[in-house]
């Protein structure tokens, strides 16, 4: 079933009624999973505004650039036994005020903005060439250029054995660093990987498979101007965004895209007329080329 509105309906202008502020702290974030009882974090009206922070959970992969105090108090005070069974730092939920199942939640992303200038990629053993590289894992961190847009190499390290502890903290100041992709830029692009409303399921769902719920997309055009239709599956709708990056291309062929934590500014619409069986994403129309 596609998309579908009203005929003759359009999107609606929306004023917004206020602007919250959600960090991530470790009684804002959930680590791994949807889970329709989370107790929500932030209670909000339709059309509000929230600018909210997204954490990557690969910040550990150089932990003096891409690590704050903040950002160290959730590494610490969340358990590794409490992060499943995804790998995700999810900010939120999100409670709508009069989302009920069945409706969809309109969510105009409006403003990506890295919280840092570094980003990690992982080569990594669920990568799609890990064999080919001699089942080695690799870490690139790349350094933002703010100013033209682009990403570049910083240095890369290799990570011993698998990396398999989400939130891993590795002590790259005693690694082995090596230079790494001399002379090349990468366009940075930030994005959210994972974000949607809990699914109407009992106990945790995995943040890692994407679902009619939303979560791990990993998208690259789910970035600033991109809007994101979601429907609702419980009371509130319960969103959570998560899994931020700064740039990707179509896929995570080496394992991740490069991980970076982002601010993101979102306005949240309640949507009663319009339905979708699953996350539906709309972007701008691309320029019309020249006659």
């Amino acid at each position: 079933m596609p998309f579908i509105c009203e005929p003759g309906q359009t999107r609606p202008d929306v004023a917004p009624g206020a602007l919250h502020t959600l960090p991530a702290t470790p009684k804002t974030v959930h680590w791994g999973y949807f889970d329709p009882a989370t107790a929500p974090t932030l209670r909000i009206k339709s059309g509000d505004l929230v600018q909210a922070e997204a954490i990557t959970h690969h910040a550990g992969d150089a932990p003096e650039l891409m690590m704050d105090e903040a950002v160290t108090r959730i590494f610490r005070e969340i358990p590794e036994e409490d992060r499943n069974p995804g790998v995700h730092i999810m900010t939120g939920p999100i409670y709508v005020e009069d989302a009920k199942p069945g409706d969809v939640l309109e969510v105009r992303y409006l403003r990506m903005t890295p919280r840092n200038n570094y980003g990690s990629n992982l080569a990594a053993n669920w990568g799609y060439l890990y064999k080919e590289f001699g089942e080695k894992e690799r870490v690139t961190i790349y350094e933002l250029d703010p100013n033209a847009n682009t990403a570049s190499a910083l240095y890369a390290y290799d990570f011993p054995g698998k990396y398999l502890v989400p939130g891993t903290i590795t002590n790259c100041p005693e690694c082995d660093r090596q230079s790494a992709l001399k002379g090349i830029r990468i366009p940075a692009r930030p994005h959210l990987g994972t974000a949607g409303v809990a699914p109407a399921i009992n106990g945790r769902t995995s943040t890692i498979p994407p679902g009619a719920h939303g979560g791990n997309i990993d998208n690259w055009r789910i970035g600033a101007g991109a809007t994101m239709y979601y429907p609702v599956q419980v009371e509130g709708g319960l969103f959570s965004i998560g899994d931020p990056h700064v740039s990707q291309g179509d896929g995570e062929l080496s394992g991740t895209a490069i991980e970076s934590s982002l601010n993101v500014l979102m306005q949240i619409v309640l949507r009663k007329d319009v339905e979708t069986p699953g996350p539906l994403l709309e972007t701008e129309p691309p320029d019309a080329a020249p006659s």
